[in-house]
């Protein structure tokens, strides 16, 4: 599986595990595009301008749209999904880094652009621990 080639105005987000969310600058879309199939992906947006009238592929039983947050969930695992022109054109690489807090999962590995290690833990009621990292 190859990642999205790349078109004019885009700004590619690299969240890890070979996964990128792509804004493009001339069209306003807002895209993911992973080699390892996401099982969940949560974009958080701190300026609530998602323009949620214009989603798509956000139909599913877990996922949702507002103005400021977009989660995508798929037991099946997504790679290449375009939630539509979800934000306004002209946006530069510093506002989408500033305002943008992404989230998510493959079947084995946390992504995410926020800076440092993200370390969940599971604790069952025998109070045994279960490391994802």
């Amino acid at each position: 599986m190859q990642m999205a080639e790349a078109e004019d105005g885009d700004i590619v987000l690299p969240i890890g595990d070979g996964s990128d969310v792509v804004y493009n600058q001339l069209t306003g879309e807002l895209r993911v595009a992973s080699v390892a199939p996401l099982m969940f992906l949560e974009i958080a947006n701190a300026n609530d301008t998602f323009l949620s009238q214009n989603a798509q592929n956000l139909d599913g039983e877990g996922d949702v749209i507002d103005a400021g947050r977009l989660v995508k969930a798929s037991v099946d695992g997504f790679t290449d999904v375009s939630f539509g022109t979800l934000l306004p054109t002209g946006l530069s690489a510093e506002d989408i880094n500033a305002h943008l807090v992404i989230d998510g999962r493959t079947d084995e590995t946390v992504v995410s652009n926020r800076l440092g290690r993200i370390e969940l833990s599971f604790v069952d009621e025998q109070g045994r621990r279960d490391r994802f990292d």
